[in-house]
């Protein structure tokens, strides 16, 4: 690390009338007494501001060292520059910062390390993620007052634009850089795993742990990992998959433990991720985003989906869709407050990575229990065996309106109109991948899972190969309240132009699938699926309304 990191920054363009970017903020901030440079004339000489700051850094910003400071960013917007040894920096605790050589130009950034170091370019002391009062003075002036609110990870507290009296978090941090557009969310997942961002990825590999990893087994070895720079000693990895398997000589597939081995790691607030290869069900590489996206968009719990490219002992193993793990944070997600009490369950995979072929119907279960307290909470068990017991029973009106005290009705609704829009043909319809989760009600719902072999097909909206949802179609009511999620499920695949977003995507990751030495596919292969997507995106929605309206006349999303 450079002894102190300088850089000017350009002015940011106004975005509304006032000549100010004036987004609502995303985190409430508190009264300072900073004074806004933007009002009209000069600022005062010898002013800093502290511009950004970074109170919980998993992944932003690395010592040569590997530790992962907390950091201040310090703004000059004055007409003249600053002498570093005339600045203090204290904060609440009344530990202070004497100073250091250099001086920060008008317009100018730097960028100081609060990880209690004795260097120059670092604070004695750290920012508490709980909330900070952070002073700054230059000479016997206090310059700069701000209090920095509790953050999440990875989360910064900055001003925008530079040296604004707006202050916003973000999910975007700038450390040492121009303050950007403030992000949408404060989650880093949802900032990380977006379109138009592809991460980059190494893993350095001794010859044991290749040999380890390298095998059907699926057995865990470890890799020391770079993502985006960030650098991690020892993370868990194994080979995954089933017709998309290959070993290290190909492209395989990949499951990536981040705190395998330190508890602490994490990667933009993520645990973990998957690396899927599209070997054999999405030569487009899209099909995951778009699939997932709409189940998130429809309430229903499923992972966020991104791109990296990886290395592996300086080898290029080409594009990668990057997915998120199911985890806690996964569930914490979309059910917030459940994420360590909630349980979830693989149904076809047994405990030591086989083959389950569980399902619902058939007396008590019997799933593999993948994430959630330990030991299991017998009400948990208790839900999933009286959902399967009741729906082993005749599909009779008494029955279906008793599974909706063990199942959450919305849920599985959704579940199977998603999986019909798309035409899984690898999920429950088969049934293959698909999870079960089990909320703090006790109340079951179906999980989206291996959403790649997807938009090939024309909608076969009443044959599903999982118990459950077959069950629910025998019945003329249950089978009523699906077609109504039906058309719900057609009008979200237009409202959310899922179509627009795949020719987006095509025209955007085409030179890279293109340059993907590892890939199997030919570009007729990737041309063909890349048809096919195309077709069932816009004709699927179409579709499953006709069958719906052959089988229920007058029937509208609306219908109670």
């Amino acid at each position: 690390m450079p002894l102190f990191w300088i850089a000017l920054v350009a002015g940011c363009t106004a975005t509304d009338g006032s000549g100010r970017h004036r987004p609502d903020p995303t985190v409430s901030s508190n009264p300072t007494e900073t004074p806004d440079p933007t009002d009209d004339g000069p600022p005062a000489e010898g002013v800093l501001l502290i511009n950004e700051v970074m109170s919980d850094n998993e992944s932003t910003l690395q010592n040569d060292d590997n530790t992962l400071p907390d950091w201040i960013e310090l703004f000059n917007p004055g007409n003249r520059a600053v002498d570093l040894a005339d600045v203090r920096i204290a904060d609440a605790d009344g530990l202070v910062w004497e100073g250091g050589p250099g001086r920060v130009e008008p317009g100018a950034v730097v960028l100081l390390l609060a990880d209690e170091g004795a260097d120059p370019d670092h604070l004695p002391f750290t920012i508490d993620g709980d909330g900070e009062t952070l002073k700054v003075s230059v000479g016997f002036e206090v310059t700069d007052e701000v209090d920095v609110p509790a953050l999440p990870s990875d989360v910064s507290w900055q001003r925008f634009p530079d040296g604004d009296a707006y202050w916003v978090g973000t999910a975007i941090p700038t450390p040492g850089a121009a303050n950007s557009e403030p992000s949408a969310t404060l989650d880093p997942v949802d900032v990380a795993l977006s379109n138009r961002m592809i991460h980059q990825i190494e893993w350095t590999m001794n010859e044991q742990q290749m040999a380890i990893i390298n095998t059907s087994a699926e057995a865990w070895g470890w890799v020391e990992m770079s993502i985006d720079g960030i650098r991690y000693d020892e993370i868990a990895i194994r080979l995954k998959g089933s017709a998309s398997f290959d070993l290290l000589d190909g492209k395989p597939q990949f499951k990536v433990d981040i705190n395998e081995y330190t508890p602490e790691f994490r990667w933009q607030n993520l645990k973990g991720f998957k690396l899927h290869n599209g070997n054999i069900l999405d030569p487009t590489r899209t099909r995951d985003y778009l699939s997932y996206q709409l189940a998130r968009e429809s309430g229903l719990l499923a992972p966020r989906v991104g791109w990296a490219e990886l290395y592996i002992n300086a080898s290029y193993y080409g594009i990668y869709m990057l997915i998120e793990d199911y985890d806690n944070k996964f569930i914490e997600h979309t059910f917030p407050g459940q994420g360590d009490l909630g349980a979830l369950f693989e149904p076809n995979e047994t405990a030591d990575g086989g083959w389950g072929g569980g399902d619902f119907c058939v007396g008590d279960v019997a799933f593999n229990y993948e994430e959630g307290p330990f030991p299991i909470d017998p009400l948990v068990l208790e839900a999933l065996n009286n959902a399967s017991t009741i729906c082993g029973r005749t599909p009779s009106d008494e029955n279906v309106l008793q599974i909706w005290d063990y199942v959450d009705k919305d849920q599985l609704l959704k579940y199977m109109a998603w999986e019909s829009l798309i035409q899984h043909g690898d999920g429950y319809k088969s049934p293959n991948n698909w999870r079960v989760y089990v909320d703090t009600d006790y109340k079951v719902h179906l999980v989206p899972a291996g959403a790649e072999w997807t938009w090939d097909y024309t909608p076969q909206p009443w044959a599903f190969g999982g118990n459950l949802a077959d069950w629910c179609i025998d019945n003329a009511s249950c089978k009523r309240d699906y077609a109504i999620e039906l058309l719900g499920m057609a009008d979200r695949v237009e409202e959310l132009d899922l179509i627009t977003q795949f020719q987006d995507l095509t025209a955007w990751l085409d030179p890279i699938i293109d340059a993907d030495p590892r890939s199997p596919h030919s570009d007729a292969t990737v041309a063909g699926a890349r048809d096919s997507t195309s077709t069932r995106l816009q004709q699927n929605p179409g579709d499953v309304r006709q069958d719906v309206n052959a089988t229920f006349p007058g029937l509208s999303a609306s219908s109670n």
